[in-house]
C-alpha cells in the first residue's frame, strides 16, 4: 500500500487514489498484515513492540498496576478515536467538504468482573459494547447506544 508523510489533510485524496489504483493492479496490495509482540513485567504491566515502536501498557492502582501508563481500555479508546479522524478526513475530501480539526472525545469503561474474569464463572459474559458512552467535541451529554455493554465502547456522531 502507499503511504505519505505528509501532515495536510488535502494529500489524502491522492493516497486514497494511489492505494485504488495499486489493488486494481494486483489485490495482494489491499493485504496489509499488522503484528505486535508484548513483554510481561511487574503486576500487570507490559511493553508491546510494534515493529521499530513500543509502548508501556500499565493498570491503575485499583485493577492492580502503578498507574505509570495508558490500560489497554485507553489504548483502544485511541484506535477508534484515530481511526475515525481519519475517515472523517477521507470523506471529506471525498465529498469536498471542509471539516475543522475538532476535538472528538471517547469514554468507555467496565464494570467489576465483566472483563477480568471474576464474574460469576455460571453467567455468560455479554457481547462487547453495554454500557458505552460517547461524548462529542461538542461536550454533549452521553448517550447510551443499543447493544452496549460494559467491556468496549464505540465513537458515535451526535
Amino acid at each position: 500500500m502507499t503511504t505519505s508523510t505528509t501532515g495536510s489533510p488535502s494529500h489524502l485524496g491522492g493516497v486514497v487514489a494511489a492505494n485504488r489504483a495499486a489493488v486494481a493492479d494486483d489485490p495482494a496490495n489491499g493485504q496489509v498484515v499488522f503484528r505486535a509482540s508484548a513483554t510481561a513485567h511487574d503486576a500487570v504491566a507490559s511493553t508491546v513492540g510494534f515493529g521499530a515502536y513500543r509502548v508501556e501498557v500499565d493498570e491503575p492502582p485499583a485493577l492492580g498496576g502503578d498507574g505509570k501508563a495508558p490500560n489497554p481500555a485507553e489504548y483502544y479508546l485511541a484506535s477508534l478515536l484515530s481511526c475515525q479522524i481519519v475517515t472523517w478526513r477521507i470523506w471529506a475530501e471525498k465529498l469536498g467538504i471542509a471539516v475543522g480539526v475538532g476535538a472528538p472525545r471517547l469514554q468507555g469503561g467496565a464494570t467489576g468482573g465483566q472483563c477480568d474474569g471474576t464474574r460469576d464463572a455460571g453467567a455468560l459474559p455479554r457481547t462487547a459494547g453495554s454500557g458505552r458512552r460517547t461524548l462529542s467535541d461538542t461536550g454533549s451529554d452521553a448517550k447510551r447506544h443499543p447493544g452496549d455493554d460494559e467491556c468496549g465502547s464505540r465513537l458515535a456522531t451526535d
